[in-house]
């Protein structure tokens, strides 16, 4: 009982440090399968960048999104950086989720 804690505390751990890259699930698994060497690969890992127009994910070097086609060059979102609701203008931190504000769901 005392090694699924502990393997379930590295897969929590793992989950934290994805959640700062946009990775929760893989942190998680990477976490719980790989234990402490998952966690040293998650803190080592690229974080995830996103599209100001669709919210999907993107390599940095990338100039058009794999999602919807459109330029990003010098336009990428970076994983923390908070982004304006697309209905009424308050600052949220994830596109794709509801807006604190007005409850709508934010697409940019």
């Amino acid at each position: 009982m005392i090694y699924i804690s502990i393997w379930l505390i590295f897969a929590l751990i793992g989950a934290g440090i994805g959640h700062r890259k946009k990775k929760v699930f893989t942190g998680f698994l990477a976490g719980f399968f790989l234990g402490p060497i998952g966690l040293i690969l998650m803190m080592l890992s690229k974080p995830k960048f996103m599209c100001p127009e669709c919210g999907g994910s993107v390599e940095k070097d990338f100039s058009k999104c794999k999602q919807c086609g459109s330029s990003i060059k010098d336009k990428i979102i970076q994983p923390d950086a908070p982004i304006p609701c697309s209905h009424c203008g308050e600052l949220n931190q994830n596109v794709g989720e509801k807006c604190w504000n007005c409850g709508e769901f934010n697409i940019a």
